[in-house]
């Protein structure tokens, strides 16, 4: 039975190294080294920055200043993980597009279990059979990473938006009408929170 534990053992490494090159931590990729999925989002949460650095700018160097700073700063940290995050979205989606392929070699193996003959051809294809399923199951969590990861991505655009839309706001006021600073100052929490929650996800891929 030595053949069968060789056999079973090989597999699981294969699982173990395809688990460990996918689970490695992406740093930001330019636009060129990206797929054209992901590079339309690099360039959607650049386009927001560069809107928000404007609405900064426009509120000149008042009492408003500081605010204004802060907003400039908040955005492109939070666009700064996203494009660092964008290179991991890229590899875990192409990761995925294997899933497929796992799950007919897994029934495959099943419907030659139903037919095995001997103990020895069923006990090889039983441990075929685990060892494909417990990569469907990180196949699985992969899914539910990019899942996460793609909501807060629309998340932080429309945030994004709303701060430029906030800064625009505060900027053209009328002189002594109220201004919604702290409306401002919560969208900013916000992005803040964003940053970590994305963060969150990478580590647990990493």
């Amino acid at each position: 039975m030595e053949w069968v534990i060789i056999i079973l053992l090989v597999l699981l490494a294969v699982v173990a190294l395809l688990a460990i090159s996918m689970r490695r931590p992406q740093p930001a990729a330019a636009a060129e080294d990206l797929a054209p999925e992901e590079r339309s989002i690099q360039r959607r949460l650049a386009r927001r920055q560069r809107e928000i650095d404007e609405a900064a700018r426009t509120m000149g160097k008042g009492t408003m200043a500081p605010i204004a700073t802060q907003a400039s700063e908040s955005s492109r940290e939070i666009v700064a993980t996203l494009a660092a995050a964008l290179s991991q979205r890229q590899t875990v989606r192409r990761a995925l597009l294997s899933k497929s392929m796992f799950e007919r070699d897994v029934q495959a193996l099943r419907d030659r279990l139903a037919n095995a003959t001997t103990d020895g051809e069923r006990q090889v294809l039983q441990g075929a059979i685990t060892a494909k399923s417990m990569e469907l199951d990180h196949y699985d969590a992969l899914a539910q990473s990019l899942s996460r990861m793609d909501a807060m991505i629309a998340e932080a655009e429309a945030s994004l938006t709303e701060t430029r839309a906030r800064l625009m706001a505060v900027s053209t006021a009328a002189a002594g009408s109220e201004l919604d600073v702290d409306g401002l100052r919560a969208n900013l929490n916000h992005l803040g929170a964003l940053r970590a929650s994305v963060d969150e996800v990478q580590i647990s891929l990493s």
